[in-house]
């Protein structure tokens, strides 16, 4: 069995082009070498994190980007791309919200890869992103195979022309290949983590045939060393951590051996949210921080600033309608202020992860805020941001323990229904390292996929200098 070297690739999912820290960051990890493959997308921050990556890399000596392998993707029809697809529609386009299409028809790749080559001015490999989203257009996800022939005809009829068109994708990258504008392809498919049973999975094991038809479409009968059609599909992408496992595992020990199966075709594996899972439980983040000593002080400093010593009856008497009115607003401000500090301290525990809680304060409790504090003293609005500043400190503590927890008794649970005759006996080794309390949960995360057998690059983001020292020792200490 080839073992797959596994390495530690930066992804950019949340990285800016507006951001020095961002900047400094993805820097800092070439100018150690920790990282020599790089991982974007277009519908990243509407271009900004291509652009973020293009700039960091021409600061750089060529001797160094050459040995740098820039990924990126083409599918998701967003932001800019919206206008323009609305106005001159893309063809084999899903809808999915007003802000949201999806297509991988040759003509948007090119559309795709124009902007990518101008922003990073190379690309290594282009990946497929999310194929499975016609499949998503198509089939409820609740449709079962086995519940009746018109559902199972359903889901084959759409696998079909799903497979047709990533044919007719893989001939365009080809050709892509062909005239040197990248390097090679592949797909990124959240799908592969997905049971074969499930209706919107894509049958990756059919993809090397695509590509050796595509290949020969463009390039003729052009034979490997295997003897086999030459192509150049030599990459998939596919979630994986502690609780997605599915693609990770192989087919005798319960998963759906993707990356068994990969590693033997000599593609590489490359791990998206290693660190993030989405269960019917919830979505997890696997990062335990210390809980903030900071937060109590910040908390209190504020609930006093918005206890204000209020004027007597005799002095609001002496004040004009306007005067009071303002107090009067003041005072109601602080008293809302006050009650939501109070709630969010009682429900810290609530959030089943740091997203879960940056979705919250993001879509309801930042907005609420605006309304409220308008007009307050400059004072009090940096108190109050200092606030949440150790409030998503505590947030991210609390979530990061629940999540060891939730990763323990998943696992727990899962452990009793398999057969260990058939178990992952790697991840099973694996286990005592979890339960023990020894080491911070992102890093036994990662050390994990590190020494996986069939894992080639794990994606961290490292949104900062200190959390790309921080994955830097996990490497060193793998």
């Amino acid at each position: 069995m080839k073992r797959c070297s596994a390495k530690v690739g930066y992804g950019t999912y949340r990285l800016v082009a507006g951001s020095s820290t961002h900047k400094e960051a993805l820097t800092t990890a070439l100018e150690k070498g920790l990282v020599s493959f790089i991982d974007t997308s277009p519908n990243y921050g509407d271009g900004e994190s291509e652009t973020l990556v293009g700039d960091v890399l021409s600061s750089f000596n060529p001797s160094v980007t050459k040995n740098v392998t820039v990924c990126t993707k083409f599918g998701f029809i967003e932001g800019a791309n919206v206008s323009t697809h609305k106005e001159n529609p893309f063809p084999d386009a899903s809808e999915f919200t007003d802000s949201c299409f999806h297509s991988i028809h040759p003509d948007f790749m090119r559309h795709q890869l124009k902007g990518s080559l101008e922003r990073l001015k190379k690309v290594d490999l282009l990946l497929l992103h999310n194929p499975e989203h016609y499949l998503m257009a198509e089939i409820h996800p609740e449709t079962d195979p086995l519940s009746s022939d018109a559902s199972s005809q359903l889901i084959h009829l759409a696998r079909s022309t799903l497979l047709q068109r990533i044919r007719d994708s893989f001939v365009a990258l080809e050709e892509e290949v062909k005239a040197g504008r990248i390097g090679a392809y592949g797909i990124s498919s959240n799908s592969f983590g997905f049971p074969a049973s499930h209706p919107h999975f894509v049958p990756f094991d059919t993809m090397i045939s695509l590509a050796q038809a595509a290949s020969k479409e463009v390039n003729g009968a052009i034979s490997n060393d295997l003897g086999q059609q030459h192509h150049s599909f030599q990459a998939i992408q596919m979630p994986g951590n502690l609780l997605e496992r599915e693609g990770l595992t192989p087919i005798y020990a319960g998963g759906n051996g993707c990356a068994e199966w990969a590693c033997k075709n000599g593609l590489q594996v490359i791990i998206n949210r290693p660190l993030s899972a989405f269960t019917e439980e919830g979505t997890w983040r696997f990062a335990e921080v210390e809980f903030p000593s900071g937060y109590s002080n910040a908390r209190e400093a504020l609930i006093q600033r918005l206890t204000p010593e209020l004027p007597t009856e005799a002095e609001r008497s002496a004040l004009s309608e306007a005067e009071r009115q303002e107090i009067s607003d003041v005072e109601e401000a602080c008293s809302w202020l006050k009650q939501l500090i109070n709630d969010l301290d009682g429900q810290i525990t609530s959030f089943s992860s740091i997203l879960h809680y940056s979705h919250d304060f993001n879509n309801k409790i930042f907005p609420m805020i605006m309304e409220k504090v308008e007009g307050m003293d400059e004072e009090t609005m940096s108190m109050l941001h200092a606030f949440f500043v150790e409030y998503e400190k505590a947030v991210r503590s609390v979530t990061g323990q629940l999540a060891r927890q939730n990763a323990l008794e998943t696992i727990e649970r899962k452990t009793k229904n398999t057969n260990p005759l058939v178990s992952d006996d790697d991840f099973q080794k694996f286990l005592p390292t979890l339960t023990s309390r020894n080491e911070p949960l992102q890093d036994i995360a990662l050390k994990w996929l590190l020494r996986h057998e069939y894992v080639s690059t794990i994606l961290v983001g490292m949104g900062s200098k200190e959390q790309v020292g921080h994955v830097q020792k996990v490497l060193e200490s793998a």
